[in-house]
């Protein structure tokens, strides 16, 4: 009767804010720059969730609140969700709560975002039909998976086993496998709240003028796989941008150079000052432009009971409807006080499709599992690459902010650093790079055996062979000589603040600089749009920065959007004429936003 009555206060509620609003929805207004809050309530008898204006109900599983870009200076969107701390729900209906308040809260975004990535998809890649039939055969199995490792998972208390020996071993192998399997099921509880919420706020708003897109399951798990799909696509020929040794000792070096250029995302940068006295940690995206809805995301999950459960506490940097960072930067709170970010390193070796395996969780799934379980570093890698599906194949760093101290010495953990490939994974502790003042990360493997195993050597060695008018490509392959190896080595030196971090990270000076080749994409915040021969909508799109100080207070400073250092133009899609009609809802036409704190 409780529930009923309440059910009752929810409706009346919600048809008040109809009635005396002008607005499309219950709460605020869409573009309403105050943003939108309220919370979510699970009705016990009918298993249903429901958004209610409200944020101290017993009845509320997750609250939480959303901000648009266009009230925020660095066009990041704000999103905020927390879980109450309570008994009197499970934990997976509280990541359904969760997923359920950021897709009602964000539904506009995640509208615009959809068909923003579904009109890439068609216009560019054939609509990817082999990689959403491939990716709905992943989501069925890990499904399936989860529930199959919870029947036969140990129970007990393992101190009854003597620590090494065959039969303990084994079982703490299955305790810790139990471990990530239950991590993995919480975000597919996340995943699905997401849609559900969506769902729920199109059906709301349809009879007031307001349309959203309908956003199906396998639109969703296009949009968390957006990294995976840099490995899927070339697999199943559905792109015409591939850069296989085959394909690209076909092209001309032009050609060779901007298919290499592009296929790599993103650019980083961990620097210590001289006397050891701050840390920074910087990262820049690169994508298509159709990505530039965004969403700085905050979750504080420290309602959940599961005992393995280690970090609630996580920020990140992300888009509509993604429940992983994929840019990926990542502030993880207390206990574990980690920053983990990477850099994509393409699969060279065609023959390292074959290793792919929809049999094993993808990105969003490990990531999240890692972030939530792990206690430092070490152990972060560690279940990063425990079960990998030979997708979205990054070079992680994982900042542990506990084994820094102010003026101190750099203690051993500090900085570890893991690279995945299909077929092999290799990680290791390089705090000593750190020692000579910063790490830089640049989409071309550290480890040797990566670089070797993921065709880089054998693609190096056939273009030498070419003759010199390969050889700038030829550079652009070569961890030291490529030119954003350059431009670091010659400008982190400099950098002792967030400001000088900041103007590094959006570096673009590539007409006069001539580290870069005189290329576009030899920078290290490329604008594909500037291209004088061949402009596209492709290029590095925002940037976050953090600082020691600020991380272990889950801090941060971003914008979103092209670079406009050395006084380049903003980006305008209204000016960009040969490419305009790309889709880009949701975008403001001018990004010409600023850096601006991002914090819970």
């Amino acid at each position: 009767m409780r529930q009923q009555i309440f059910a009752l206060l929810i409706w009346l509620h919600n048809a008040h804010c109809f009635q005396t609003s002008t607005t499309t929805n219950n709460i605020q207004s869409v573009s309403d720059p105050l943003g939108q809050k309220g919370c979510v309530v699970h009705f016990r008898q009918s298993n249903k969730l429901s958004f209610a204006a409200l944020t101290n109900s017993p009845d509320c599983v997750a609250y939480g609140s959303f901000s648009s870009w266009e009230s925020q200076p660095s066009y990041f969107a704000q999103l905020r969700v927390s879980l109450y701390d309570t008994g009197a729900f499970d934990d997976q209906l509280k990541m359904r709560a969760a997923g359920y308040l950021e897709g009602y809260l964000s539904a506009e975004s995640l509208s615009d975002h959809a068909y923003n990535v579904r009109s890439w998809l068609q216009s560019n890649r054939n609509g990817a039909k082999n990689v959403i039939k491939w990716l709905v055969m992943q989501d069925a199995w890990i499904r399936d998976h989860v529930q199959q490792v919870r029947k036969s998972s140990p129970t007990g208390d393992e101190s009854h086993t003597a620590s090494g020996s065959r039969s303990g071993n084994d079982i703490e192998k299955r305790q810790s496998e139990a471990r990530y399997w239950e991590a993995i099921s919480l975000v597919l509880s996340q995943l699905d709240g997401i849609l559900e919420g969506y769902n729920s706020r199109r059906h709301a708003e349809a009879g007031n003028g307001f349309h959203f897109e309908e956003v199906t399951k396998e639109d969703l798990l296009i949009i968390n796989a957006l990294g995976d799909l840099g490995d899927l696509l070339p697999m199943f020929n559905e792109t015409t941008m591939k850069v296989t040794t085959r394909d690209l000792t076909k092209l001309s070096p032009i050609e060779a150079w901007h298919a290499l250029a592009t296929s790599g995302h993103c650019s980083v940068l961990v620097k210590v000052k001289g006397d050891l006295t701050d840390l920074f940690v910087g990262h820049v995206t690169w994508t298509d432009y159709y990505a530039m809805v965004r969403i700085y995301k905050h979750y504080n999950f420290s309602g959940l009971q599961y005992k393995h459960a280690l970090n609630k506490l996580i920020s990140m940097s992300s888009y509509p409807g993604a429940v992983s960072s994929i840019d990926d930067f990542y502030i993880i709170g207390a206990p574990s006080h980690l920053v983990v970010t990477e850099t994509t390193n393409p699969v060279l070796d065609e023959r390292l499709f074959g290793l792919v395996t929809h049999r094993a969780p993808i990105s969003y799934h490990r990531v999240f599992a890692a972030n939530l379980l792990s206690s430092s570093g070490e152990e972060w890698v560690e279940w990063a690459q425990m079960y990998p599906s030979g997708t979205y194949n990054n070079q992680y760093m994982v900042i542990d902010l506990k084994r820094f101290s102010p003026g101190e010495e750099l203690k051993p953990g500090l900085l570890m650093v893991l690279e995945l490939m299909p077929g092999l994974a290799k990680y290791g502790d390089l705090t000593h790079e750190l020692e000579h003042g910063y790490f830089p990360s640049y989409n071309i493997p550290y480890f040797k055996d990566i670089y070797k195993w993921s065709g880089f050597l054998a693609v190096t060695d056939k273009l030498t062979s070419y003759g010199a008018e390969y050889s700038k490509v030829v550079r652009g392959l070569n961890y030291q000589l490529t030119p954003r190896a350059k431009i670091f080595r010659r400008d982190a030196g400099a950098i002792d603040d967030l400001e000088a971090l900041k103007r590094v990270l959006r570096s673009n000076s590539w007409g006069p600089d001539n580290y870069t080749n005189n290329e576009v994409f030899g920078t290290i915040c490329a604008r594909g749009d500037l291209d004088p021969v061949n402009p596209t909508p492709y290029g590095c799109l925002d940037a976050k920065v953090t600082s020691y100080s600020m991380a272990m207070a889950m801090r941060a400073d971003a914008v979103s959007g092209p670079s406009r250092e050395h006084g380049l133009p903003a980006f305008s899609w209204s000016k960009a004429a040969s490419f305009a009609t790309g889709s880009h809802r949701g975008m403001p036409d001018v990004f010409d936003g600023r850096f601006d704190l991002q914090e819970p």
